[in-house]
C-alpha cells in the first residue's frame, strides 16, 4: 500500500524510559489545579498564621476559619477565570516564565484588588484582618510564582528528555513538490519534541480522491488504527492545498472518531494569530487594532491625570525654588519652550526648566553632546537628575503628552528621521510621554547616529505593539529606579 507508511522519524531521539502521566495538553488543566490549592493553602495558613504570631491568639477553629475559606474558594475561582481568560495557562506560555510571571502578578493583585473592594462594599471587610490579608496576598504571589516557575522547569526538562506521555496521530501531508521539505520537516521534529508520536504518514492527495484505491486502503488504515486504540488524533499539513481538496479531504476522514486538526500553510501562521472581530453579520481578522481601546484610553488618561495633579501639587515648592535658581544662574527665561510632534502627528510645545542659554527651535537643532558649553551650572544637575523634564506634567494635564510614552522628538528632527527611517511615523500612535519604553532600556540621551535613532524608534514601537496598563507601571518604577542614581546625562 504505497500512500500509507509507518513512521520512523524524529520522535524515536526522544524516548525515555521514565514517562510523566500527563500529555503536552494536559499541563494547562494541571497549572489549573495546582494553582487553585495554592491560593486556597495560602489563605487558610496566612490566617493561622497571622493568629498565632501577630496577634497572640489562639490558632482558630474550624468554624473561625469558615469565613476565610470561603474567601479563598472565591479569589481561587475568579483567578482560575481571569488566567484562563488571559491564555495563562496555554502549556506554550509555561516555556515563557518572565512574560508569564509577570502576568500571574498582574492577575493575583487584580483579583485580589477586586475582592478586597467586594468585601469593603459588602460590608464583610471586617471579618478579616488587615494583617492577615497582607500576608495572604504576599504569600499567595510567592506561592502562584513558585508554581509556575516549578511547572515550567518541569516541563521543559520533560520535552528535553522526552518523558511527556505520547499522544498518537496520523499525519496527513501535502505532497506538493513546490513545499519545501524543511517546512515539512520542522513541523514533524516540533511535534515530536511535544509528546507527540506519529504512527502514520498519508499523502493528502490519495487520501482526498473519494474514489482512489489508496484512499480507501488510507481510510480503513486509519478505521483500524482508532479501533485498536492506537490512535488520539489526526493532524494535516495543509501546504499548498487549495480549499476543494481540503473540503474532500475532510468529507473522506469524517466517519473516523477523532479529532481533526490542521496546521495551515506557514504564510498564515502570522494571520491566524490575529484576534477574530465581529463585523457586521460576519467575522474578520483584525490585522491592526488601535494601541489603545476606548476603555483602556480612559483608564489611562485617569492615571495621568491623577498623577500628574498630584505631582504639581507635591513638587510645587521645590519646582519654585528651581526657578528662582535658574534665574539667578543666568539670564533668560525659566521655562524652556519648544515645538514637537505628538499623537496623530499634531505639533505642541513642550515646556522643560530651561538648562543651556540657547533655546533652539527653528528648522535646525543640534542636540546637547558632552561638554556643551551651552549647558548651564544648574542646567548640567537639572539633566543629569531629569528634573528639567518636571514641567511636562502641566504637558500631560493639558491633554498632549501622556506619563509614559515614546519621547517627543522636535519637530525638526521628526523631519529628518521620517525621510531616513520608515517607521518612524508609526511612533505617532501613541501619545508621547514623560518617560518611555527606549529611556528605561538604555536609549537615552543623545542619538547621534542614524543606528541609535533606529534602535531607539524599535524600542517605542515594542512599546505601542506590547503596551498595557500593566507595562506603564513597570516603566513608572523602572524610571523612578534611575532617576535615584545621578547617571551621566548630557
Amino acid at each position: 500500500m504505497a500512500s500509507v507508511s509507518e513512521f520512523h522519524g524524529p520522535q524515536i531521539l526522544f524516548k525515555s524510559i521514565h514517562r510523566l502521566p500527563l500529555s503536552y495538553e494536559a499541563w494547562g488543566y494541571a497549572l489549573a489545579i495546582s494553582d487553585a490549592c495554592a491560593i486556597i493553602l495560602t489563605g487558610c495558613i496566612s490566617v493561622l498564621t497571622y493568629a498565632y504570631f501577630y496577634s497572640h491568639a489562639q490558632i482558630p477553629v474550624f468554624s473561625e476559619l469558615s469565613a476565610p475559606l470561603g474567601a479563598s474558594f472565591i479569589l481561587g475561582a475568579l483567578y482560575l477565570a481571569s488566567a484562563q481568560a488571559r491564555g495563562i495557562y496555554r502549556p506554550s506560555s509555561l516555556l515563557r516564565n518572565g512574560t508569564t510571571l509577570t502576568k500571574i502578578l498582574t492577575n493575583w493583585g487584580g483579583v485580589f484588588l477586586f475582592g478586597s473592594l467586594a468585601a469593603f462594599l459588602l460590608k464583610i471587610g471586617d471579618q478579616f484582618s488587615r494583617g492577615a490579608l497582607i500576608l495572604y496576598f504576599v504569600t499567595g504571589a510567592v506561592a502562584l510564582g513558585v508554581v509556575r516557575y516549578s511547572a515550567g522547569r518541569l516541563l521543559t526538562n520533560a520535552l528535553r528528555h522526552g518523558s511527556l506521555k505520547r499522544k498518537r496521530i496520523a499525519l496527513i501531508q501535502d505532497s506538493d513538490p513546490h513545499v519545501p521539505l524543511s517546512t515539512t520537516n520542522g513541523i514533524i521534529h516540533s511535534l515530536s519534541q511535544h509528546g507527540y508520536e506519529i504512527v502514520r504518514t498519508y499523502p493528502a492527495n490519495d487520501l482526498a480522491d473519494s474514489l482512489g484505491r489508496d484512499s480507501a486502503l488510507a481510510r480503513d488504515d486509519l478505521l483500524n488504527l482508532n479501533r485498536d486504540g492506537k490512535l488520539n488524533e489526526v493532524v494535516i499539513c495543509a501546504g499548498a492545498m487549495n480549499s476543494k481538496q481540503l473540503t474532500n479531504l475532510m468529507h473522506q476522514l469524517r466517519r473516523i472518531p477523532v479529532s481533526v486538526k490542521l496546521i495551515p500553510h506557514s504564510d498564515l501562521h502570522s494571520l491566524l494569530q490575529r484576534p477574530l472581530v465581529d463585523i457586521g453579520a460576519g467575522v474578520a481578522v483584525e490585522l491592526q487594532r488601535r494601541p489603545c481601546s476606548a476603555f483602556e484610553q480612559t483608564i489611562k488618561r485617569l492615571i495621568d491625570v491623577t498623577l500628574a495633579g498630584a505631582g504639581l501639587l507635591a513638587l510645587c515648592p521645590m519646582m519654585l525654588i528651581i526657578a528662582a535658581l535658574i534665574r539667578l544662574d543666568s539670564p533668560g527665561p525659566v521655562f524652556f519652550a519648544q515645538r514637537r510632534t505628538g499623537f496623530n502627528g499634531r505639533v505642541f510645545r513642550i515646556l522643560k526648566f530651561r538648562s543651556m542659554t540657547t533655546a533652539d527651535d527653528g528648522n535646525v537643532i543640534r542636540q546637547a553632546s558632552r561638554g556643551d558649553a551651552r549647558i548651564t551650572r544648574i542646567g548640567g544637575w537639572l539633566r543629569s537628575t531629569s528634573i528639567d523634564e518636571l514641567p511636562q506634567l502641566i504637558n500631560v494635564l493639558r491633554g498632549e503628552m501622556s506619563i509614559v510614552g515614546p519621547r517627543p522628538h522636535a519637530v525638526a528632527h521628526d523631519t529628518t528621521y521620517s525621510n531616513l527611517l520608515d517607521n518612524y511615523a508609526l511612533r505617532y500612535r501613541m501619545p508621547p510621554g514623560i518617560t518611555g519604553w527606549a529611556q528605561v532600556t538604555g536609549y537615552r540621551g543623545e542619538t547621534a547616529t542614524t543606528e541609535l535613532m533606529a534602535k531607539r524608534v524599535e524600542q517605542d514601537l515594542w512599546y505601542i505593539e506590547n503596551w498595557s496598563l500593566a507595562l506603564d507601571i513597570k516603566i513608572i518604577f523602572r524610571t523612578i529606579y534611575s532617576v535615584m542614581k545621578i547617571r551621566d546625562v548630557y
